[in-house]
């Protein structure tokens, strides 16, 4: 019986970790999404030191990121994110919400909810 509760013990520690590790990615990726979201409503000239700073927190945290999230859209962001440090003044503003939605997207799929664990 003893070695019963250690198995329980572990898969609650292992429950714990992982609602933490997803509510803590989740407010990171929103965190950016509204830094990419105010780049926007910038001239790209204007943007560019704030974009850096985000593209830096994005590149700091993507590994961790990567380990627990699927690929697909993190390839997508680096895109996103090369298109917006080449300065094409176009197209900033559709990349930058483009960008915005797809973190905000991602935040979202780490998140305990109904969706998410159906």
């Amino acid at each position: 019986m003893n070695r019963c509760w250690i198995g329980v013990g572990l898969l609650l520690l292992l429950l714990v970790l992982g609602l933490f590790t997803g509510v803590a990615m989740s407010r990171f990726l929103g965190d950016l999404a509204v830094q990419i979201t105010a780049l926007a409503d910038k001239s790209p000239g204007n943007a560019q030191e704030m974009l850096a700073a985000t593209a830096q927190k994005w590149k700091s945290h993507r590994f961790l990121t990567a380990v627990l999230s699927d690929h697909a859209p993190m390839n997508d962001a680096d895109t996103l994110f090369l298109l917006l440090e080449s300065g094409d003044e176009d197209d900033f503003r559709e990349n930058a919400l483009r960008l915005a939605q797809l973190l905000h997207q991602l935040s979202r799929s780490q998140l305990p909810l109904p969706e998410n664990i159906l």
